[in-house]
């Protein structure tokens, strides 16, 4: 039953992605819908499909960490994004109403697209930390047993129906330095949930960060490795700092830190 599950759900978050590709085409009959765009659509109707797979699998008791360390890690989350980005100058003007990240960005003539914009960006995140770290990896840890497996398949699920979006027009081939943006965002965010304690509510911001909501900040790096360079300080350096954040105050390094402190108090 867990296995055709996953075969399930995995089949209708492929069919959205389908859908999604082809929802520009169709949106453009209906200009107020346009407005949206297909992220909101895709973004909210594998929320739905998420939500009612982790329900059905039980996975939702667990997809979360609970405790005063989850909001500790989340205000460490925030520090270390916005610090790193605001430090090394990623990400965009302020005074532009621009939503981008490691994968490029794009601005909006009027603060409607820009809302417009920012709603596609929360239910693209949302829909996609839902489907692929709460469910796809809790799930797959409970059939295969070991998360290692688990978080590395999310990584090929994740990375492997992006690909429609790297496709290069004119030639029908996918964007090298997008799919390496991509793959390094899967295995950060992957990597991150499991190893910073399956706190989802932090990955969540990261992912978001990395998305857009960093480039509301400073000037964007510029040159062909740009993206690459963007995704690895403004995603990655603040998941490992988050993780490692997680493994002084509840792994075995917090462990060692008590039986110190202890030993000093003799």
């Amino acid at each position: 039953m867990r296995f055709l599950r996953i075969i399930s759900g995995i089949l209708l978050a492929s069919i959205l992605v389908l859908v999604a590709n082809l929802l520009p085409n169709l949106l453009e009959q209906r200009p107020p819908l346009a407005r949206l765009g297909p992220e909101t659509f895709y973004g909210l109707a594998l929320i739905m499909v998420s939500l009612g797979w982790l329900w059905w699998s039980g996975v939702w008791r667990t997809m979360q960490s609970r405790g005063r360390t989850v909001i500790v890690e989340l205000l460490v989350a925030v520090f270390l994004a916005v610090g790193v980005t605001a430090l090394l100058g990623l990400g965009l003007s302020p005074l532009d109403l621009c939503i981008g990240g490691g994968g490029g960005y794009t601005c909006y003539p009027d603060v409607f697209g820009f809302l417009a914009g920012v709603l596609g960006l929360v239910s693209i995140v949302l829909a996609e930390e839902l489907f692929f770290r709460a469910y796809i990896i809790n799930e797959l840890n409970q059939l295969l047993g070991w998360r290692g497996r688990a978080a590395l398949f999310s990584v090929c699920l994740f990375t492997l129906l992006h690909l429609p979006a790297l496709r290069v027009e004119g030639f029908g081939a996918v964007s090298a330095t997008g799919f390496f943006v991509v793959l390094t965002g899967a295995v950060t965010l992957s990597a991150s949930y499991w190893y910073g304690g399956r706190n989802l509510v932090a990955i969540m911001l990261l992912h978001g960060y990395w998305d857009g909501l960093g480039a509301l900040l400073l000037i964007p790096g510029i040159g062909l490795l740009s993206p690459v360079v963007t995704i690895v300080l403004q995603l990655s350096l603040p998941a490992a700092g988050l993780v490692l954040v997680h493994a002084f105050m509840v792994g075995p390094a917090s462990q060692v830190l008590r039986r110190l402190t202890i030993g000093s108090n003799l």
